[in-house]
């Protein structure tokens, strides 16, 4: 199975063991194997998806030197720059890139060496606000 695109969405899921329900991140993998090309749930977890609570975020291809997959939407924290920003996808340049205080700039392997990501907008929505204003 050869993997073209990998995605994540905030969801509403109910624990099949449990039953209980909460909010979580959900990883999906479009994949191709052979003719057949489909979306597929990456089961971490016994859980039905009750309900998507955000859009898909793509990948954006890169991770971090801990091994972190990054994805659009993530906050990451810039150690070389000591600025924080929010990754995204940018329709007018066709590219991933990252949104600081300051300017956006691209979103490439030479630059998330140093990056670690700190959270995403949907599990932490407050927290880019609060470093934006830290950074002012």
């Amino acid at each position: 199975m050869r993997i073209l695109k990998k995605m994540r969405a905030f969801c509403k899921v109910t624990d099949n063991k449990t039953g209980e329900v909460r909010n979580q991140v959900c990883h999906f993998l479009w994949c191709k194997e052979g003719i057949n090309t489909g979306l597929y749930f990456e089961v971490i977890e016994d859980v039905h998806i009750e309900e998507y609570l955000s859009e898909p975020d793509a990948w954006t291809g890169h991770t971090t030197k801990s091994g972190d997959d990054i994805y659009q939407g993530d906050i990451v924290e810039q150690k070389a720059r000591d600025k924080w920003g929010k990754i995204f996808y940018s329709l007018k340049e066709g590219r991933f890139m990252v949104q600081n205080i300051d300017i956006a700039h691209y979103l490439s392997k030479f630059n998330v060496y140093g990056m670690e990501v700190v959270g995403n907008v949907h599990e932490n929505p407050d927290l880019w606000d609060s470093k934006y204003e830290n950074q002012n």
